[in-house]
Formats: structure tokens, C-alpha cells, sequence
């Protein structure tokens, strides 16, 4: 009897499906999200760069001085 293998059945099966997809999902977005907020924080630590040692950085199309109204 050492030998038996438990077998689980289609609908345990299924439910086990169900956890691993939705898992699945959730590490994919996060994945993605920390992805994202790398990638933009690349950007935002290249301009920091390019500001410390002079270079031209582009900024937004914003006026420095809100008087000029």
C-alpha cells in the first residue's frame, strides 16, 4: 500500500487551475508595474545625471515665471 499515488480529482484539479491562473495574473501585472516604475525612474535618474554635470536637459513647456499672466 506504500506504492498507492493519491489522485486528485477533475474538479480539484480545476479549482488548483483556477488559483495558479489567477496567481498568474496578478504576478504578471506586477511584473509589468514594476517594469514601468523602473523604467521611469531610469529616465528621471538620466535627467539628474545630464543636470550635474551641465548638460541640456529638456524641460516641460512651462512657464518659469507665473507673473507674466
Amino acid at each position: 500500500m506504500a506504492n498507492e499515488k493519491l489522485r486528485y480529482s477533475d474538479q480539484e484539479l480545476e479549482e488548483f487551475r483556477a488559483i495558479i491562473d489567477e496567481k498568474l495574473k496578478v504576478a504578471k501585472q506586477t511584473y509589468h508595474d514594476c517594469m514601468a516604475q523602473l523604467n521611469h525612474s531610469d529616465k528621471l535618474t538620466r535627467n539628474a545625471i545630464g543636470r550635474e554635470t551641465g548638460a541640456r536637459v529638456r524641460l516641460p513647456d512651462a512657464p518659469l515665471n507665473r507673473m507674466d499672466r
